[in-house]
């Protein structure tokens, strides 16, 4: 790698050149015209293995000296990580994790690729990120499909995922044509409790309301009122809000969406496939206007607007500490108690909290006059992150072998549960797996790369197919692979906190999901360029009035709505809603026909 495209091409021409003279000087080939058309590195077949399907040889391959690169990793101590030491044994490779860090990981990525130092594998971490898409356009990423369609039988998994309807649907979306494999799309189920729930201290709640979570809308707001009365020193409520970002984890779920609107969301809210905005709505206006009360009131914490994301420790530690009742944030246990930053932080303040005493949470979504706390979430969480593989790799076949041996059912149960013998004794037909050693694991895999980390994780493949544990060579197709697939935040959170893993069932339950067509309806807000000027747009007069709001008081919010209302369509949300209707009808279709 590193060597520029057009040496390369000549050094193949010559080598092309002196192979037809020495072929034309022998006196007589010997080869049958099916041996010819075999590629030299074919792999050898071994016997059958218990599903009954052939596994490669890899040993028979030439051993390849194989770079990846992803974000956030710590990779001092890779040489340690006794799954690289297997991977690396099963498939006859040496493998390198990188994960630059300066001036920035997509930054580092794009001054690579300008340097033709790229690795052979790369992530980059976020769907349609500026480095995946100039890579694309640059020709700079290898079409995995077509070396897959030259040895379906070696590429066994990934030849079933590149054949399947909503892979096809993915391809077809991004790149014009359903068969061009240029990344390895991420998609992922729903794995744990969405953002945005209650939680509660514990001590407040027991001494203030006998130990009871509010469970509507009323008695949410009543709580607040109550703590105020009864322990004055105490701010009812906090919440995580980097200084005016993420408005909607602090107010989206619980206030609007009880009231059946959101501030910000373009959806279907009537059933009828017409995708409408709320914003502007009555309901939404009054929401404002309870809200900017509640501020006015002192019930809502005065800090929270100006408070930068390098304060939020702060924030959860007065809350451990009893300065505040009620904290609106991501869920906590995501990965189990322990692994989530906010309980992390909160055993900062006392190592002994216990989730479900200390920190309470939310035992079902909250409801409202129009609908519960619940999000709009997507039906299949898509291709967030991409893998790809750099076109000027010496060795792209193997390192797509490392791609497919991923996301093959072996793959998979090394890349969630170690080595056999190991890390666990066994793995049953029907995925139940036997004295599984979670601490080992996390001591000997997960911690070489996030030191401290407290989850079951292999940080270098986890952005290849998220958190899920898939099986994918035994599914139906990719749909039911999805479906069907573990999740390790729920799995966690029930083994550490049956409350928790319950919330988190009936929060599923009342989630809107949206189809995959609208899904991806909603990236031509991205991919087009005037589109995306407006989102952005919009989405600051959104944000600017919202603060606003908050610190003017209900009257204000009254007096100024009309001037909120026509800025935000002079800002061109009706274009939006547009583009989000028109493709999502074009998509629908698309989906459907692919199906």
């Amino acid at each position: 790698m590193g060597k520029s495209r057009n040496f390369k091409t000549f050094f193949l021409l010559t080598v092309l050149i002196l192979t037809m003279v020495t072929v034309a000087a022998c006196s007589k080939n010997t080869n049958t015209p099916a041996e010819e058309e075999k590629p030299n590195n074919e792999p050898v077949a071994s016997a059958n293995n218990a599903e009954g399907t052939t596994e490669v040889d890899y040993s028979k391959l030439p051993t390849a000296n194989l770079k990846m690169t992803d974000r956030w990793l710590v990779v001092e101590n890779q040489d340690k990580d006794p799954l690289k030491a297997e991977l690396e044994k099963r498939l006859n490779i040496k493998l390198k994790f990188e994960s630059p860090k300066e001036p920035g990981y997509n930054q580092a990525l794009t001054m690579m690729l300008a340097d033709g130092e790229m690795t052979d594998i790369v992530n980059d971490g976020y769907f349609l990120n500026d480095f995946t898409m100039k890579a694309f356009k640059e020709d700079m990423l290898t079409d995995m499909g077509a070396i897959v369609a030259k040895e379906p039988e070696r590429y066994k998994t990934l030849n079933k995922m590149f054949n399947d309807p909503l892979w096809k649907f993915t391809n077809k979306f991004m790149f014009g044509d359903e068969n061009k494999n240029y990344v390895m799309w991420d998609f992922w189920g729903l794995v744990s409790p969405p953002a945005g729930m209650a939680m509660y201290n514990g001590a407040l709640i027991n001494e203030v309301n006998g130990g009871k979570t509010p469970t509507t809308y009323d008695e949410f707001i009543a709580y607040l009122y109550n703590v105020k009365k009864a322990k004055p020193d105490v701010t009812p409520l906090s919440g995580r809000i980097d200084a005016g970002n993420n408005l909607w984890i602090m107010f989206s779920s619980l206030f609007f969406r009880t009231h059946g609107v959101d501030p910000y969301s373009i959806e279907d809210w009537n059933g009828d496939a017409k995708y409408e905005e709320t914003a502007t709505s009555e309901d939404a206006k009054n929401v404002w206007k309870e809200i900017a009360k509640l501020y006015a009131d002192g019930i809502i914490e005065k800090d929270f607007l100006t408070r930068g994301s390098d304060r939020i420790p702060e924030a959860v530690g007065n809350f451990a500490n009893g300065k505040y009742a009620v904290f609106l944030s991501n869920s906590p246990g995501a990965y189990g108690i322990g692994a989530d930053w906010f309980v992390q932080e909160w055993k900062k303040v006392n190592p002994n909290a216990e989730l479900g005493k200390d920190l309470m949470v939310d035992t079902q979504p909250i409801t409202g006059p129009k609908g519960s706390a619940n999000y709009l979430l997507p039906e299949v969480a898509i291709a967030e992150a991409a893998t790809s593989i750099y076109v000027d790799s010496d060795a792209p076949d193997r390192a797509l072998d490392v791609i497919d041996y991923i996301m093959s059912n072996e793959g998979q149960n090394l890349k969630w549960y170690g080595i056999q013998g190991v890390h666990y004794d066994q793995i049953k037909e029907d995925g139940t797996v036997e004295g599984f050693n979670y601490e080992k694991f996390r001591d000997e895999v997960t911690q070489i790369y996030m030191p401290g980390e407290d989850r079951q994780e292999w940080a270098p493949f986890s952005n290849l197919e998220k958190q899920m544990y898939y099986q994918i060579d035994s599914a139906l197709d990719l749909m039911d692979a999805i479906k069907k697939g573990r999740s390790f935040g729920m799995e966690a959170a029930a083994k550490n906190n049956p409350t928790l893993a319950k919330y988190g069932e009936a929060y599923m339950a009342a989630a809107k999901l949206q189809p995959i067509y609208e899904v991806f309806a909603e990236k031509i807000w991205s991919t087009d360029e005037n589109l995306s000027t407006i989102k952005a747009k919009v989405k600051q007069v959104q944000d600017t009035w919202y603060m606003k709001f908050i610190v003017g008081g209900p009257e204000f919010v009254e007096s100024s709505w009309s001037k909120f209302v026509t800025e935000l369509q002079d800002a061109g949300i009706q274009q939006l809603i547009d583009a989000k209707n028109e493709q999502a009808a074009k998509l629908k279709v698309d989906f459907e026909n692919l199906g």
